[in-house]
């Protein structure tokens, strides 16, 4: 089934959130993503060290980090079933097939 993938504003810029990928990728430039890895979770979801120049997760030292804090944007983004319950639920199902298919496979 195909369908459009719901869109999220990190910075200012839109991305796609696509959880087949575990990505979000840019709308206006699909080369450009940002892995879920580089989020940091939190209890209202996850926390994200965006650098808005290269509309990019922030890749740098502690001390370009000193250098640049003024410009860097520090992004709390909700859930992944918060931005996209109907594919979160499609990645359950898939993983609960996966598990159900190991467990046959193991005569439990």
């Amino acid at each position: 089934m195909i369908r459009e993938l719901p869109k999220v504003d990190l910075g200012g810029t839109e991305f796609y959130v696509d959880l087949r990928l575990n990505e979000f990728r840019q709308v206006s430039n699909p080369y450009n993503s940002i892995s879920f890895d580089e989020m940091m979770e939190n209890e209202e979801g996850y926390v994200l060290c965006f650098d808005p120049s290269k509309r990019t997760a922030f890749h740098g030292d502690r001390e370009e980090l000193e250098l640049r804090k003024g410009e860097l944007k520090l992004l709390q983004i909700p859930h992944l079933k918060e931005l996209d319950p109907y594919g979160y639920e499609l990645v359950i199902e898939r993983l609960q097939g996966q598990v159900n298919e190991n467990a046959r496979r193991r005569g439990l």
